[in-house]
């Protein structure tokens, strides 16, 4: 059964309200076809308005699907999502700090501010992931980490907390990864790894806010399990903030990331995954324009047949 006749018998089966139709919610939702991702048998619906759940989410759990959502619009906590709980090597954390610098940076940004604060966040994450408890693999203790790593600029034996923590480290371990991508970030001048330090924090600035550092500070989503469970998972996104998009991009990347892991075999299905990351992001990009999400809203509009 193609994705399009699984999802037309959920929303058969979800319908209550008479003045719709499966077909007339169908229409709607297949229109926007690359917002709707599956994985397996689970799904992740791009759902801004939360209509769609509204819809469709009975029709699931009549049919043994669990329903999960993740709201950031009015941060009801329904289900939580941590990042951090989904990295399972060095690699994937390099990959994922990649990630979240180049899209929160701008074409104009000097090279090196980049790269340096790649290489930053990988110790981060690397030692986050490997040395702290699981209360502390979290996005708001990076936060806390970064506020730490100041230095004063104008004295070369300047110490931060952040460096006594990673020389305990090397101490320790002279080959763990985290000290090693430290020992990189180290190699800049104090008063650019001021500035690095800086720019990063400024970046990752939404992770500090309360409601996301309580949404994001465990993790039930259970993403790794979406392939092999019945899941929907509905991600409801503010129509005129922006400010919470690089969560539902980092959503997507790393669901695409973890459908890939088992097909790296098979180049085309690779590629076509690709393709698809390509054009989820790209729709989700689109959207954060003003004018694009109200052409967005207008398209899901179910409320006009309610009046």
């Amino acid at each position: 059964m193609n994705q399009e006749n699984i999802l037309k018998k959920m929303v058969d089966a979800g319908i209550t309200n008479e003045t719709f139709s499966a077909e007339d919610v169908m229409e709607r939702m297949m229109k926007k076809k690359s917002m709707v991702l599956q994985i397996g048998k689970s799904f992740v619906i791009y759902d801004p308005n939360g209509r769609i759940m509204r819809h469709t989410a009975a029709g699931f759990k009549k049919e043994g699907y669990k329903v999960k959502v993740l709201d950031l619009v009015q941060m009801k906590e329904e289900n939580h999502y941590n990042p951090l709980h989904y990295f399972r090597n060095e690699a994937e954390a390099m990959s994922y700090a990649r990630y979240l610098v180049n899209k929160l940076g701008n074409n104009n940004e000097e090279t090196f501010m980049a790269g340096a604060e790649i290489v930053l966040l990988t110790a981060l994450l690397c030692y986050i992931k490997m040395e702290r408890p699981e209360k502390n693999q979290n996005f708001a203790f990076i936060m806390k980490m970064l506020r730490a790593a100041q230095i004063n600029a104008m004295d070369p034996g300047a110490k931060s907390n952040l460096d006594v923590i990673f020389d305990n480290l090397e101490k320790k371990n002279p080959e763990h990864i985290a000290a090693k991508q430290w020992k990189i970030f180290k190699l800049n001048h104090p008063h650019d790894q001021n500035r690095v330090t800086t720019s990063l924090a400024a970046k990752l600035s939404v992770f500090d806010l309360p409601v996301i550092e309580k949404l994001m500070s465990t993790d039930d989503l259970e993403l790794d399990q979406m392939k092999d469970q019945t899941t929907v998972l509905f991600v409801k996104n503010p129509t005129i903030n922006d400010s919470y998009d690089i969560l539902t991009e980092l959503l997507c990347f790393q669901l695409m990331n973890m459908a890939d892991c088992d097909h790296v075999s098979d180049w085309k299905e690779y590629q076509r995954n690709k393709k698809h990351e390509d054009d989820l992001l790209k729709d989700i990009r689109e959207i954060s324009t003003a004018a694009e999400r109200a052409m967005f809203d207008s398209i899901w509009d179910f409320e006009e047949k309610e009046k």
